[in-house]
């Protein structure tokens, strides 16, 4: 082994076990963030994953939410049991990218490898998610390598393992239908290049077939309005400069310029300067921008004429991947050593800034912000101190994260009320630093985060609860009915301020998990519904058979106009149940600055 080759393996060696270590860190220290407790809520905890049958969302990486319900099964809901496939989907990607390396000559290449799709922070970062981008990226990894050996050896065992990761690649992330469907056309042009027997056209049938499974897949999610995301008119803003803010894991994306146009020029000069007369060498590198630019043509025609829309940040990272495999293959086959040592340098000081913004506590994008869980400690240990549950307020983005702390404490505290603004009708609240100019007469704040940048408020006074309604106590049997009406009041008067309704069930025979809500809505004059809000049981508890009693309560602010006021169970999975309605009450809120809000623009 020479002294490069060795210096090579250590510095491969010592970066991923580092990037394992790093993982591990993140996925026991960072709470799951919204996107993630949305694919444990409706996909992993009720084990309904199946494309077509399942609630009908992006949010659901078929792969991963597979992996995550077994992983679920056997460990249970903590934060790095979730994410357990993905710290093994780094194991494989670190392997697969070892054995890659080994079909490279050029030290360049390699050094660029470890540069490009190991070292930049925003694409570790993946791997300490609960979602199905990290899995597609060692997916992806699996296909280039075995595109690699099918065009030294495109054998039957090459060609099928080729199309197994392209299949795996799918399910984790559906956004990487373009790339594996112009891949599988160029199977069958490898195909019959190579005047293969007829066993490889069954192969190919097979992968046709699997594709048209997922592209009506989407087709369907389409329908349903449930591909919401990438909703920009302008490729530009959009795709790329969202997905190298995403990749580089900060705000500035001159760095990531620069190198894509080096990357463009430097293909340019290696094509001209090696007037591409050996047609095996750059085979590899052919396919692969033949590739990138049918992709291209595909996201712009799809955008024009079937309105899809454009691939945004991390549902582009397959533009990013095809980039690297380019940039690795141009450098494994570019003549002047001065312009591949050039580029090399430059990549790692483009990467190693983005490392500015990582740590082991949270995630390195705004969108998937999350809070840690000592303010869900303080808020219950303070509780413990009072005769009444407090009301807790956020955001419908922190709503499922406050949702899923409570979940695993048991449910002891009430379910988040969560509007869009921060609203001054709650005894605590988990908002931004820039509400506090606008919360200061009300509140204090009692703990700041700096790596979350959110703030924990606690009223200085606590809002006045006068109870204007009481339910007498009754027994509600289940039996597959979907609704269940615990109260229906009418006012003569429209209803004035904000309304509290609390109340104590006991739960027996109640289906596990019990994919049941409890809904609060406001009617108007005509009986038309104004305002709702509701409780995800499921979220709440995992059991609710195992307590004696479930004492909690749900929000609802000053609504204009609500004649009507109707309380309700949404019992969505239909299953059987008995409850105990010990009682429910309903209390106005009084109180200074109990109409006021947050104008803080964020």
């Amino acid at each position: 082994m020479s002294r490069t080759t060795a210096g090579f393996v250590w510095s491969f060696a010592i970066l991923s076990i580092a990037a394992f270590v790093f993982t591990v860190f993140r996925c026991y220290h960072i709470p799951l963030a919204h996107d993630e407790v949305a694919t444990f809520y409706y996909y992993i905890q009720p084990g309904s994953f199946i494309p077509f049958y399942a609630h009908p969302d992006a949010n659901n990486h078929v792969l991963n939410s597979v992996l995550a319900y077994f992983s679920y099964r056997l460990f249970g809901a903590a934060p790095w049991a979730l994410r357990l496939p993905q710290c093994l989907a780094l194991i494989i990607y670190l392997i697969v990218l070892w054995q890659w390396s080994k079909t490279l000559h050029s030290n360049a290449s390699k050094i660029l490898l470890l540069a490009l799709l190991i070292l930049p922070a925003g694409l570790l970062s993946l791997f300490s998610l609960c979602r199905g981008y990290a899995l597609s990226v060692a997916c992806f990894a699996g296909i280039v390598l075995f595109i690699q050996k099918s065009v030294l050896n495109f054998s039957i065992r090459n060609l099928m393992l080729t199309c197994l990761w392209m299949q795996l690649c799918i399910a984790s992330n559906l956004s990487m239908l373009y790339v594996i469907a112009v891949l599988t056309v160029l199977l069958v042009v490898g195909i019959y290049f190579f005047k293969s027997p007829i066993k490889f056209y069954i192969i190919w049938t097979v992968q046709v077939l699997c594709m048209l499974y997922w592209y009506l897949y989407a087709q369907f999610l389409n329908a349903k309005g449930a591909l919401y995301y990438g909703a920009g008119n302008s490729f530009w803003k959009t795709t790329i400069v969202s997905l190298l803010q995403f990749i580089w894991a900060q705000p500035t994306i001159t760095w990531g310029l620069m190198c894509v146009i080096i990357l463009i020029g430097m293909i340019v000069f290696s094509g001209v300067h090696q007037k591409f007369m050996v047609l095996k060498k750059f085979k590899i590198l052919g396919i692969w921008m033949s590739v990138f630019i049918t992709i291209l043509l595909c996201i712009f025609f799809t955008k024009t004429f079937l309105a899809i829309n454009y691939p945004e940040d991390r549902t582009g990272l397959y533009l990013y991947l095809i980039l690297a495999v380019i940039a690795i293959y141009a450098l494994e086959y570019n003549a002047k050593v001065w312009i591949s040592r050039l580029f090399v340098i430059f990549t790692i000081f483009m990467v190693l800034p983005s490392w500015r913004n990582i740590h082991v506590y949270n995630h390195p994008w705004k969108l998937y912000e999350t809070f840690p869980l000592r303010f869900y400690n303080t808020i219950l240990h303070e509780s413990r101190k009072d005769s009444v549950l407090p009301i807790i307020g956020g955001h419908r983005v922190r709503e499922l994260i406050w949702g899923f702390q409570n979940y695993q404490s048991g449910g002891l505290l009430p379910h988040m009320y969560a509007p869009e603004q921060f609203q001054f009708l709650c005894d605590w609240a988990i908002a931004y630093p820039q509400d506090s100019v606008f919360a200061a007469p009300y509140y204090l704040i009692a703990d700041r985060d700096q790596h979350s940048g959110f703030y924990l408020y606690k009223r200085t006074h606590a809002l006045n609860r006068n109870l204007f309604f009481k339910s007498p106590q009754h027994f509600i049997p289940f039996t597959n009915q979907e609704y269940y009406t615990l109260i229906d009041t009418q006012f003569l008067k429209p209803l004035q301020g904000p309304v509290l309704a609390e109340w104590e069930f006991k739960c027996k025979a109640a289906s596990v998990p019990f994919d049941a809500w409890i809904v609060l809505e406001y009617k108007g004059i005509d009986k038309q519904p104004l305002y709702y809000t509701r409780v995800p049981m499921a979220l709440i508890r995992h059991n609710f058979n195992t307590y004696p009693l479930w004492h909690s309560h749900i929000l609802a602010p000053h609504i204009k106009g609500v004649h009507q006021l109707v309380m309700y169970i949404w019992n969505k999975s239909k299953a059987n149940a008995n409850l105990h309605c010990n009682s429910i009450k309903l209390y106005h809120l009084t109180g200074p600055g109990v109409d006021s809000c947050s104008r803080a623009s964020l």
